[in-house]
């Protein structure tokens, strides 16, 4: 037997009497046990030590979840540490960035912490966006996958106190994403749908100066790729989309233009700017129906100048919007002060009544030939019918309130005012009974867009030389003015509208009671 000493260093020892070699250098004391040590306990075997290991995986698992399930509602995790790496603030197993580090280098490992709070983790990532179950070659990049959650989490109650936070990453995400090397980058077809979604965040959440300047981004990305060309004669496509090698990619193309040219034409013809993109440069087909996109069947459709022309009687849903965003557009440019001069006083062969019979009979066309999915009161629960439908309601009381200014100022034959006076009433009638009929209205006005036609409908209930029912007009102005003080309290928009409706109710001695009302609701008025 070894002497204590040399077995508890686990050194080799000659066992020599009284006192062993290495304890006789060292001077040591140097004893032996008078017994052999025996084993105490059966040996554990390989099988029940991998369970135990399991079961202890499994306890620390559960713990950390609720430690970040705790942390995630807490109110006070923001950022508190604001110039560390995000790796060094948690623990980001379950992480979105393991997700990207583990299929391929990531450039997200020196992304900060977003001012707004902190990065949310797998589950709850996933539940704002399905894209876990896809090959990591299929996957979109991140900051692509964080802005949709950030769009999903603007209009889910439980998730919606994280819609900032997601937005900043997202935004985080692509300015790593493009600063991450000097040599210059080719620009993507998922950046131009990133920049087009992150407009249309902001918007929502009434940053217009922002979400502007994103489009204008948004649009000159799709021009450098050649997205407004993608069915031109000559048959080239565009870089970034040149291995394209089936048709549900290139329909994806087109439908990613057509949703830029929808926002530039709401934009511009809403708030008076010049539009960023012209007709004439367009190549591109109209988007096919969902059903062909989605089964990957090719469809053919026709080019935007093609389907008004020829009066196509059958187009997708998707192809309808795109129709009243450039009906809504071409009638806020007919109405522009520049125009509106133009020969007024001949109403046979004047250019301004020219342009307005155009307009008026492509918008009468439109609702008549609309989708059957795009039909009221047959889809009430389809925000893209409602959205279309109201939109076409709007444009034609743009158009109408124009043709009256013209009537009144040039002392015209009262038949023009009399046919403008009914299709005023006409179009604010149905946005009326649209908005009497929406169940979710925060789903609904999450379209800022929205605010602007119900003012616009209200417009026409102020004016008493149209609405001559002084009591159904007060009855639907002070139902449109609850509907703005019911959005104001999280839309500054809607919350300016209803002050406006409430004073102009008042002076025009429709409902006294109004500015009281718009007083109570909103305090800082």
């Amino acid at each position: 037997m070894s002497c204590v000493s040399c077995r508890e260093q686990k050194l080799k020892c000659d066992r020599s009497q009284p006192r062993c070699s290495r304890c006789a250098r060292r001077d040591a004391k140097c004893t032996y046990p008078t017994t052999r040590r025996r084993q105490v306990g059966p040996r554990r075997t390989i099988p029940e030590l991998e369970t135990r290991l399991a079961n202890i995986e499994s306890i620390v698992k559960s713990s950390r979840d609720d430690r970040l399930g705790r942390a995630l509602n807490n109110d006070d995790v923001i950022a508190s540490f604001p110039d560390k790496d995000i790796h060094d603030v948690v623990d980001n197993t379950d992480s979105p960035l393991d997700c990207e580090a583990k299929t391929g280098p990531s450039t997200l490992r020196s992304v900060r912490m977003s001012p707004f709070g902190q990065v949310p983790y797998g589950g709850l990532l996933d539940d704002l966006y399905a894209s876990s179950d896809l090959s990591p070659n299929l996957r979109p990049p991140m900051y692509l996958r964080y802005v949709i959650a950030a769009l999903a989490a603007s209009i889910v109650e439980n998730y919606r106190n994280l819609a900032l936070t997601l937005y900043h990453q997202a935004r985080l995400c692509v300015e790593e994403e493009e600063l991450k090397d000097f040599r210059p980058q080719p620009v993507t077809l998922a950046q131009a749908q990133f920049w087009c979604l992150i407009s249309n965040f902001e918007a929502q959440q009434t940053f217009f100066s922002r979400a502007s300047t994103s489009l204008s981004r948004c649009l000159r990305i799709a021009q450098m790729l050649r997205l407004h060309q993608l069915d031109a004669v000559d048959g080239q496509l565009p870089p970034g989309v040149s291995e394209t090698k089936n048709w549900p990619e290139l329909e994806e193309a087109r439908r990613t233009w057509w949703v830029i040219f929808c926002s530039d034409r709401f934009v511009s013809g809403s708030t008076g700017w010049p539009a960023l993109i012209n007709d004439d440069d367009i190549s591109t087909f109209l988007p096919a129906s969902e059903e062909a996109f989605e089964s990957g069947v090719a469809e053919s459709t026709g080019l935007l100048g093609d389907v008004l022309q020829q009066g196509c009687k059958k187009y997708s849903s998707f192809a309808g919007r795109v129709l009243v965003a450039h009906l809504f557009y071409q009638s806020a440019k007919h109405v522009s002060g520049h125009l509106s001069d133009e020969h007024s006083a001949d109403i046979r062969n004047g250019s301004f009544w020219t342009r307005h019979t155009m307009i008026d009979n492509d918008l009468a066309t439109l609702i008549m030939r609309l989708p059957e999915d795009l039909r009221l009161p047959g889809n009430l629960q389809c925000q893209n019918a409602l959205f279309t439908n109201i939109m076409i309601h709007t444009a034609i009381i743009c158009l109408n309130r124009a043709a009256i200014r013209e009537t009144r100022r040039l002392a015209l034959p009262s038949s023009l005012f009399n046919r403008g006076q009914a299709r005023l009433l006409s179009a604010a009638e149905e946005i009326f009974n649209i908005f009497r009929e929406i169940t979710d209205m925060d789903a609904a006005f999450s379209n800022p867009l929205l605010v602007y036609c119900a003012y616009m409908a209200s417009s026409v209930y102020l004016d008493a030389s149209v609405a001559e029912d002084r009591r159904q007009a007060g009855f639907n102005l002070t139902y449109l003015l609850h509907i703005m003080i019911a959005l104001s309290k999280t839309n500054v928009i809607a919350r300016s509208l209803a002050i406006q409706i409430a004073e102009d109710m008042k002076n025009i001695g429709l409902d006294s009671s109004a500015i009281e009302t718009v007083t109570v609701t909103i305090p800082e008025y």
